[in-house]
């Protein structure tokens, strides 16, 4: 069994927290997802997750589960559009001030 509890929804610090998820204006097909902390982008599929982009950069975002429900990769999009298919540890008003879980996230 796993039991998931409830905790502030913030982003941990030290982590990656803001990133930015557009498409590649350039490269059609491609999206570019930005790092604000680190300042580092990167190019890469649309099937490709926030968290992996990040793993791929060797950025540090907290996760568990990578499926969805336990809130621990929450981060926040400053700009762009992700899409998640199972966001279960997200409320409504998580959504609303622009967090988003990595390791379900795509740009």
């Amino acid at each position: 069994t796993e039991a998931f509890a409830a905790r502030a929804r913030s982003p941990k610090p030290g982590s990656e927290e803001l990133t930015a998820a557009t498409s590649n204006r350039e490269a059609p097909g491609v999206a570019r997802i930005h790092f604000r902390r680190s300042a580092q982008s990167i190019d890469c599929s649309p099937q490709t997750t926030v968290l992996e982009a990040a793993e791929s950069l060797g950025l540090q975002i907290d996760y568990e589960c990578r499926s969805g429900i336990c809130g621990q990769c929450i981060t926040r999009l400053l700009e762009g559009q992700v899409d998640m298919q199972h966001h279960d540890a997200l409320s409504p008003v998580d959504r609303d001030r622009g967090f988003i879980l990595a390791c379900q996230a795509r740009p």
